[in-house]
């Protein structure tokens, strides 16, 4: 009779253990995710260096890394130089959120836009993305262009 009540005890444990933490993934309104990828967006934009650091502080990951085709940056200050690279082979250049954000079990995707310093649109791409329980992203890769098709 004491396994029985261990296991129930057990087992009652771990209800209470996955109850607490799927209160505490609870998934960002799509108010936050879409403020979140507009932040991260207007840090490509953003030529000051303080300003940009500023920016990826309130939705980048410290640790949180970044990947594309061309790049790699781990580490929010590497993806702040990653950046300023970015802005001096482009002067003027902004990245802008081009649909909300998608979210489930903690990854993102959104789509976006790179438009020149002379308005006109260069690239556009699609993110896909790991968001922690504290709503900052943790991982971005980047795809540059439309999918191509079959």
């Amino acid at each position: 009779m004491k396994k029985i009540h261990g296991v129930w005890n057990v087992l009652g444990l771990l209800m209470a253990l996955w109850a607490v933490s799927a209160s505490a993934q609870q998934p960002p309104s799509q108010a936050a995710l879409d403020e979140t990828v507009k932040v991260y967006c207007a840090a490509w934009s953003e030529p000051d260096v303080d300003r940009r650091r500023e920016l990826l502080g309130k939705v980048w990951a410290p640790e949180g890394t970044y990947t594309d085709p061309l790049s790699h940056a781990e580490g929010r200050e590497a993806l702040v130089e990653l950046i300023a690279g970015f802005l001096q082979k482009f002067p003027g250049a902004q990245i802008v959120p081009s649909s909300h954000a998608d979210f489930h079990h903690g990854m993102l995707r959104f789509t976006w836009k790179f438009i020149g310093g002379d308005g006109k649109t260069v690239n556009e791409g699609i993110d896909f993305g790991v968001v922690g329980n504290d709503g900052k992203l943790q991982k971005i890769v980047g795809f540059f262009g439309p999918i191509k098709p079959l």
